[in-house]
């Protein structure tokens, strides 16, 4: 069993000051002790919104937090950052 890793990954692939990152910003530092369902390749939000050259890491996330994760994903693309995640997210069995 993997547990959730939503602040490691938060920290790792979004940008802090931004917009939709401060609006949950709650749940972003809150460790998640929810078992993880799936596994999310993640691209490093410290090479600016370009996000060029960034390094890849994968996360597990649970259900609800790899749901908000792509929506904060979404949001951000909307904002001029490029996606943080280099697929869709892969279920675990």
């Amino acid at each position: 069993m993997s547990v959730c890793q939503n602040t490691v990954a938060a920290e790792y692939a979004f940008p802090p000051t931004a917009g939709p990152v401060m609006d949950r910003r709650m749940t972003l530092t809150l460790p998640c002790r929810e078992e993880a369902t799936s596994t999310s390749e993640l691209s490093s939000a410290s090479n600016g919104r370009t996000r060029k050259g960034a390094a890849l890491k994968t996360f597990y996330l649970c259900e609800n937090h790899a749901s908000l994760y792509s929506q904060i994903d979404t949001e951000l693309v909307e904002d001029g950052w490029a996606p943080a995640h280099s697929g869709k997210p892969v279920q675990l069995a």
